[in-house]
């Protein structure tokens, strides 16, 4: 799995963006009614008395029975139900690099059961090479990294799904956290403000909640938003997951859906305040 590179800046506009989508889309998006108007206006001045009939008749009539057939069926106009529910764009960064990492899995199985509303990427750190501040002095930023940063970069918040190595945060997850936050400038553009949840699976029985304790100071350090509004500690992984890496524990899939969409309502009520 290698990681992507999409470039976008982080702001309410541009967040709106899907893919192949230009700025002046999301213009007329914002102003839905514009070309309409335009139109019913041009119309009006060509059709003559018949439109004028047309439209104060038959259409309003139309209108009203559209409007009473939604409400008698308890329906929300598209148009509120579009404004209500933007997309929400999740990176899920896994801190193992294994081929069956339980991780990686985890964040699989989170994205099959993330709501219509969540788009949850993935993200390995796959190519980072280990911090060399004379290779970033002589370089610049490894392009594993650059892409890294901007998935990040275009995302409304962050999972990060740890493993635990000897009681704390894995050195190769550490490692490209160190990148990102390169050069220290651009900290509060890649992390400041922006949601951050952490979960985590391992083989032992304590589910990663050490490393997970540990990413705390860091991810404050960063100026992040983090999640406190659950946990999720995935013990003995190898009794949840199948060979294939499917999760298979019912238990464990409701509890993760209830975590990302917790996560996802906490994302989407900074972005609205």
């Amino acid at each position: 799995m290698s990681v992507g590179a999409e470039s976008v800046a982080r702001n309410s506009t541009k967040s709106n963006l899907k893919p192949g989508e230009s700025a002046a889309k999301v213009g007329d998006l914002r102003n839905p009614h514009a070309d309409g108007a335009k139109r019913g206006r041009a119309d009006s001045f060509t059709g003559g008395a018949a439109c004028h009939h047309r439209t104060s008749g038959a259409h309003i009539r139309d209108a009203m029975a559209s409007v009473m057939l939604d409400n008698e069926q308890g329906h929300t106009p598209a148009s509120s139900r579009n404004e209500a529910r933007q997309m929400i764009r999740i990176l899920g960064i896994s801190g193992s690099l294994r081929a069956q990492s339980y991780n990686t899995a985890l964040l699989r199985a989170a994205q099959s059961e993330a709501d219509a509303q969540i788009r949850l990427d993935i993200a390995t750190l796959h190519g980072i090479p280990l911090y060399d501040a004379d290779l970033e002095a002589r370089e610049g930023l490894p392009a594993a990294v650059v892409a890294l940063r901007e998935q990040v970069m275009a995302s409304d918040g962050l999972i990060l799904a740890t493993p635990e190595y000897n009681n704390g945060i894995p050195g190769v997850f550490k490692n490209a956290i160190d990148w990102l936050s390169r050069p220290a400038n651009d900290i509060p553009a890649v992390f400041g403000n922006r949601p951050v949840a952490v979960l985590g699976a391992s083989a032992g029985g304590f589910g990663t909640v050490l490393a997970q304790n540990d990413w705390l100071p860091v991810l404050k350090t960063l100026g992040t938003r983090h999640y406190s509004g659950g946990r999720l500690l995935v013990a003995r992984a190898g009794q949840v997951f199948d060979a294939q890496g499917e999760l298979t524990d019912a238990g464990m899939r409701t509890r993760l859906k209830e975590f990302v969409g917790g996560f996802a309502a906490f994302v989407e009520g900074l972005r609205a305040g």
